[in-house]
């Protein structure tokens, strides 16, 4: 385990640790509410041990209740060991159960597959102790598990939404957009429902399950794959109708784009989690500049300059200010160093609405992008993607895997953001130099050395130092 990944997994156990503080004041308060609030943080644990791609650590779920008999290291064992007996505290504080958690009752379905695949994996597909038929079944069980529908359901635990910090002065609170109520204390919240638990409002989070689904589905192919690997071919086409049934649970949770069988709601999704800020329009932009300018002043109408993604599935046991990063949320401030040389310029001016404002919300929009992606692949959706991909090709819908246009930057995406360029420019072939210009003209601007009008490719635009590739260029205009 390298060093940095030791030092990620100490922070993530400081922020458990304050997670599960928190909840033990209210266990007794509320019972549901605390269930609600284990099943968060066993499953946010599950998906940061994930994205850190942790060697052996099999199932999370699973680890945190029970002794998995598998190899470990002996931080994975303390961490696990830590947790594990702080869940059984509070459980036992708050006059629950294990099995109310549901979340643990996973282990059931997943110890016998695991164990399974170790038999199998040492004796080979014609072992002494190998049952094909039972081995079989351990894994389709364990995926007919996760495809219940009440595993992805927990209670809405509002303390821990997303709430922003009033940071005074001209920001005000840390968020840029709509909020989910319109009163204090602000929050932005994922999509809610009350059909789950009688009297108390639920959530269908997507990532609560996500890290146990992900082994399911790659354990019962894997299972097959040993048990007969020359009848691979024939397994999926007599098994093609659930494999497709499995790939449209996934394609749901991701994006929404199919109704999974059930018609489960596709309403609750992983992308749909990642909320940006919004983009100010001229108005807000030019009170943001007069503002900022001139100080102790106030008009009620400008921009707070946040530029910020942030997942509204995450856990947030405290209020966030800007800057800020984490898996949850990256949200930072727009540079206000020498605004003042731009302090007088008219609305109207073309220096204000050409030079600046484009500048502002090309900006704002190329660091937006840099932000959804980064948590995007934190958040390891980057894996589901690629999960789908091969699921849509075993079932031969479609002929071979394709790249993941939310985790790779592509030349159309930038085209259709950026200012004065044609929103199809690369797919009428304009040259990328076009594009690189404009990059240029982005990341190497401050409020006292403005960019050059941002449209013909073969003005004298002020250009980063070279030599420089294109993703750096996207991140000096992304200011990241």
């Amino acid at each position: 385990m390298s060093e940095e990944t030791e030092d990620a997994i100490l922070n993530l156990l400081q922020k458990i640790d304050a997670n599960l503080d928190n909840t033990e004041r209210e266990a007794q308060q509320n019972k549901l509410t605390f269930l609600g609030d284990i099943d968060i943080i066993v499953g946010i644990f599950a998906n940061y041990f994930q994205f850190l791609g942790v060697p052996g650590i099999g199932p999370v779920i699973s680890g945190l209740i029970g002794q998995h008999e598998q190899e470990r290291s002996p931080l994975e064992t303390r961490i696990l060991q830590d947790i594990s007996a702080k869940v059984d505290d509070l459980v036992n504080l708050a006059g629950a159960t294990s099995a109310e958690v549901r979340m643990t009752s996973l282990f059931s379905w997943s110890n016998p597959v695991h164990s399974d695949l170790e038999t199998v994996t040492h004796e080979g597909q014609h072992g002494q102790h190998v049952d094909p038929v039972a081995f079989h079944g351990h894994a389709l069980e364990f995926v007919d598990a996760c495809l219940d529908d009440g595993y992805w359901y927990r209670p809405l635990v509002v303390t821990r939404a997303f709430t922003p910090a009033n940071m005074g002065g001209t920001i005000g609170l840390a968020w840029y957009g709509p909020f989910s109520s319109v009163d204090p204390p602000y929050r932005l919240l994922p999509p809610t429902d009350t059909s789950q638990i009688e009297g108390f409002t639920t959530v269908l989070d997507p990532q609560l399950l996500l890290p146990s689904f992900l082994t399911a589905i790659n354990n019962f192919l894997e299972m097959e794959q040993k048990l007969d690997p020359d009848r691979f071919g024939d397994f999926l086409a007599t098994w093609n109708d659930k494999v497709r049934e499995i790939a449209d649970a996934v394609q749901c949770l991701y994006d929404g784009s199919v109704v999974r069988k059930g018609n489960i709601s596709c309403g609750s999704t992983l992308l749909g989690g990642l909320r940006k800020s919004d983009v100010p329009g001229i108005d807000e932009v030019f009170d943001y500049v007069f503002v900022n300018s001139h100080p102790g002043t106030k008009r009620g109408f400008e921009w707070n300059g946040i530029i910020g993604v942030v997942d509204v599935y995450g856990v947030f046991p405290n209020q966030v200010s800007a800057p800020a990063a984490a898996l949850s949320h990256v949200i930072d401030l727009f540079p206000t160093e020498h605004i003042e040389a731009v302090a007088d310029e008219p609305r109207d001016s073309f220096t204000f609405k050409v030079l600046i404002y484009l500048w502002v919300i090309d900006r704002i929009r190329v660091g937006l992008m840099a932000r959804w992606k980064a948590l995007y692949f934190a958040r390891g959706y980057d894996k589901v993607w690629s999960l789908l991909e091969h699921l849509h090709v075993l079932t031969g819908q479609q002929s071979h895997e394709l790249r993941d246009p939310n985790k790779d930057w592509s030349l159309g995406e930038l085209f259709k953001v950026l200012s004065g360029l044609p929103a199809d420019g690369d797919r009428f072939g304009f040259k990328v130099s076009i594009l690189v210009d404009r990059l240029d003209q982005i990341g190497s601007a401050t409020w006292d050395h403005l960019p050059a009008e941002p449209l013909p490719s073969y003005l004298d635009v002020p250009r980063l130092q070279r030599p420089i590739s294109l993703r750096g260029r996207l991140t000096a205009a992304a200011g990241v």
